[in-house]
């Protein structure tokens, strides 16, 4: 199967939770809130120390909230669209900017 047909189940980038000091590699989105009346788009990412950790079930060592610029376009798939927009998103305080894109095997 094509990498482009396949689903973004995750990102991969390094760095350390600010709550716990934990490292973490692995991201994936844990909420989505759209709210089209007053142009509110917010994800949320939970954090796990690595894939391996995330695919045994564990829990998340933490997580973050962004804020979209816009809303998905319809006939989308939405998490792969949310995850392709936080990695491309360039400047302000956005540590996801410039991630690898993990996609189910």
């Amino acid at each position: 199967m094509a990498e482009s047909a396949k689903h973004i189940i995750g990102v991969l980038i390094e760095f350390e939770d600010e709550a716990t000091g934990v490292p973490s590699s692995f991201h994936y989105v844990t909420g989505l809130s759209f709210d089209y009346t007053y142009r509110y788009y917010t994800v949320t990412l939970g954090s796990w120390y690595n894939k391996a950790a995330f695919e045994k079930g564990r829990s998340p060592v933490g997580s973050v909230q962004l804020q979209l610029s816009e809303a998905p376009p319809r006939n989308v798939d939405v998490i792969d669209w949310v995850l392709q927009q936080i990695v491309s998103q360039q400047g302000g305080d956005n540590r996801f900017s410039g991630a690898e894109l993990v996609y189910a095997e």
